[in-house]
């Protein structure tokens, strides 16, 4: 059971007498509560993140850049950007940091060079030390009341939480999402998955491609002796028996392939 001992406040009502303003060697910054998830110098997109973080989201406070001054040594952030590797030599690695540089500001040049706006340090109030490569920040303009962090919740905003009611919740909404999502197709004699056509959506219960070509070939041969369709060489074969009674003998073997393939295939995907 969770109950709210208080009431959440937005951000502005948190960030009045909070919200500071300083300044580095290359930037003016603005440091304020945010909501998102975690991360450490977190960029536009969320580039240079190192991947997607928790679906959790934290009650944050960041440092963002809010002016660039105009002696600041951009190119250092620049060559930071350079792509590289431990098998590159110094050497080698000095001449694509020269030519990363030198590229700037031309087409499809790519470097992690900072915009106003951007946030350049990130610490969720949930953690005594900055999260590192935990997730992107998320760019939607949240408030409080999508924190879902139980740590936030409990150290922030003072809340009583059950974490074990909280996390059995979660799960049973996972299950019922789960749940209503249609079951895939599948073929009726394997059970192997099947894309999903406006047969299948229709209820039609089909084989894969798999299974239908050998139930193709054994109809074939049963009904004609032929593995493939030769009605367009019934004058050739009336005239040849030699090659007419080849024919026959192969539609038989493939006949007999078909039917040991279909009877190893039965049942294989429905299994678990």
């Amino acid at each position: 059971m969770t109950t709210t001992t208080q009431a959440r406040k937005t951000l502005a009502d948190y960030n009045e007498g909070f919200r500071s303003y300083g300044e580095t060697s290359d930037f003016e910054t603005v440091r304020e509560y945010r909501v998102g998830k975690w991360g450490v110098r977190w960029a536009r997109d969320g580039y240079g993140s190192r991947g997607v973080g928790g679906d959790k989201r934290h009650v944050c406070v960041v440092t963002v850049v809010t002016a660039i001054k105009p002696d600041y040594n951009w190119q250092a952030y620049c060559a930071a950007s350079t792509y590289g590797g431990s098998w590159l030599t110094r050497e080698q690695m000095q001449k694509r940091r020269e030519a990363q540089v030198a590229s700037h500001g031309q087409y499809n040049h790519h470097c992690q060079q900072p915009k106003v706006g951007d946030v350049i340090q990130v610490n969720p109030v949930c953690r005594h030390n900055n999260v590192v490569g935990k997730g992107a920040w998320t760019p939607e303009e949240l408030d409080t009341d999508a924190v879902d962090c139980l740590n936030c919740r409990r150290e922030f905003f003072n809340e009583q939480v059950d974490g074990v009611e909280e996390r059995r919740k979660e799960r049973e909404a996972v299950e019922e999402r789960k749940s209503a999502k249609p079951k895939p197709a599948r073929c009726f004699w394997c059970g192997d998955i099947r894309p999903h056509t406006k047969a299948t959506r229709a209820g039609e219960q089909l084989p894969c491609s798999t299974c239908k070509d050998d139930f193709t070939t054994i109809y074939n041969v049963e009904t004609t002796g032929f593995e493939h369709d030769v009605s367009y060489l019934h004058d050739e074969l009336e005239r040849d028996a030699m090659w007419k009674a080849r024919l026959l003998h192969q539609g038989r073997a493939a006949e007999t392939q078909a039917c040991e393939r279909l009877e190893r295939r039965e049942g294989m995907y429905f299994r678990g």
